[in-house]
């Protein structure tokens, strides 16, 4: 008996000519019923009494569907081949990609071609774009979600999870203040989290550059706090916070892992007015510090002078006593040391007049006019306040500034 040659053809035709992609309709209907059968499944596993915001099924799917590699292309790049566009066309994406950075970096993201260089070029480029727009209301909408499709990223292609990107300092210093400015405290706690648990694990020749990652992560993450929160005690009780958290570190690299975030506490506090910060809080502070190798006669003279309701200044009277700049090799003392002793001398005998022990005010005034070479030095060619000046020494023998480039 003869087949019917209608069947066959429509099997011949299947196999010449596929079907055709599913449009816009379908594949959101197919989407629909894979997301409910997915969750069915996953819901039996879990607790179902659970409530619907807390499900881990939510939450599984959630960091899945925002993913940045799933993202769509834009009319941009549906428009035209990169090499067919006009100039004219050319210059509108560039001055597009300026106004936009962060959007740009999402596309580049689903086209798989994100980089740390192009996330750090962005997020240069949306700092410099802050003094031209941040007033106007697009912006502001923009301004409260920057980090995101970095970290984002970051979490899609692997790198938070082996914490290569902490070891750019550059990419941190402009990326942390931002997660801190936007509320992204929990993350950046778990970062650190994930290098003392490296640092913990390794092998003692990788603990100089996990340790830096670590002292780099978490002073920015302070440089951020006094950028954003403006309240010192939450910059203090950060780093007080941070001591306790990771006790191990504290208490074997401090000297590494901390004392980058020290100096930029320390320097934020003598910016501020005492009034301002809470006592309690202070001497906590003080007294984390006394506990480690990052405590010093010089800091605990400096912190006493600086304390918001009972400031002391008999220790920095001892230290200048002591004469300590004559016993210092001329080759050590450079400006910025001259700048640090220099300050000190001043902040004493303002202290002592404060709590009317003008003789001995007297006293330190009388030793800067017989240490002509406190004040005899080459001025620095970029300008430094007169609350830098004790802290400028310690960030040069550190380093600072070059582990940031």
């Amino acid at each position: 008996m003869k087949k019917p040659a209608q069947p066959l053809l429509h099997n011949l035709s299947r196999i010449l000519h596929p079907p055709l992609p599913l449009n816009p309709r379908e594949s959101n209907k197919l989407l629909g019923l894979l997301n409910s059968s997915f969750r069915q499944q996953l819901n039996g596993e879990n607790d179902e009494n659970q409530s619907q915001k807390q499900s881990p099924v939510n939450a599984h799917l959630q960091s899945v569907l925002s993913s940045p590699l799933f993202r769509g292309p834009t009319k941009r790049e549906k428009a035209k081949p990169r090499s067919k566009q006009s100039l004219n066309g050319l210059i509108s994406e560039i001055q597009e990609t300026l106004i936009n950075p962060m959007e740009y970096f999402e596309e580049q993201v689903a086209a798989g071609e994100a980089t740390l260089k192009l996330a750090k070029h962005c997020l240069t480029v949306h700092k410099q774009n802050r003094r031209e727009y941040r007033n106007t209301i697009a912006y502001c909408r923009k301004e409260s979600s920057v980090s995101q499709p970095i970290t984002n990223w970051l979490w899609a292609s692997g790198l938070e999870e082996s914490m290569e990107f902490a070891r750019d300092g550059a990419f941190l210093k402009l990326l942390v203040p931002r997660m801190v400015a936007e509320g992204k405290d929990s993350r950046l706690w778990d970062w650190l989290q994930r290098l003392e648990t490296r640092i913990v694990g390794s092998s003692n020749e990788s603990h100089p550059e996990l340790l830096e990652s670590f002292a780099l992560l978490l002073c920015y993450f302070l440089t951020g706090m006094v950028s954003a929160r403006g309240s010192p005690d939450a910059t203090i009780q950060t780093f007080t916070a941070a001591a306790r958290k990771f006790k191990h570190l504290f208490q074997s690299y401090a000297e590494t892992a901390f004392r980058p975030a020290r100096v930029c506490l320390v320097k934020h506090i003598m910016r501020t007015k005492s009034a301002d910060i809470n006592a309690s809080v202070y001497e906590e502070f003080q007294s984390v510090l006394k506990q480690s190798r990052l405590d010093s006669i010089s800091l605990r003279a400096r912190l006493a002078l600086w304390h918001p309701t009972n400031a002391d200044a008999s220790l920095a009277l001892d230290l200048i006593r002591n004469r300590a700049i004559d016993k210092m090799p001329s080759a050590r003392l450079t400006p910025a040391k001259k700048r640090s002793h220099l300050y000190l001398c001043l902040k004493t005998a303002e202290t002592l007049l404060e709590k009317g022990r003008s003789d001995e005010a007297r006293e330190v005034i009388n030793y800067i006019r017989v240490h002509p070479q406190l004040y005899s030095y080459v001025e620095p060619e970029h300008s430094v306040s007169i609350e830098e000046w004790h802290l400028e020494d310690e960030e040069q023998d550190f380093g600072l500034a070059s582990l940031a480039m």
